[in-house]
């Protein structure tokens, strides 16, 4: 291969795994959205469960939230990690 051919491929090369981590920047980013968005919905429906008086459904879904919570904080570490 020549130094020609090989500069363009590993540009390519370069180029795809730019746009393959770009990429996969943008899932993790849509995936803490989304589920910051359960997290929320968890926590609501602790609230209405603890107004029913449904108490250990109400324990459940704060712990569910609380873990999402965690989930999320992951996933911005990871998105740190970009940086």
């Amino acid at each position: 291969m020549t130094r020609v051919k090989a500069f363009y491929y590993l540009k390519s090369t370069l180029k795809r795994f730019t746009m393959d981590a770009e990429r996969l920047k943008k899932l993790i980013e849509h995936w803490a959205e989304h589920n910051d968005e359960h997290r929320s919905r968890f926590e609501e429906s602790a609230e209405e469960a603890g107004r029913m008086g449904l108490d250990a459904v109400a324990k459940s879904l704060k712990s569910a939230a609380k873990r999402a919570a965690e989930v999320s904080e992951h996933l911005r570490k990871a998105l740190e990690a970009f940086d």
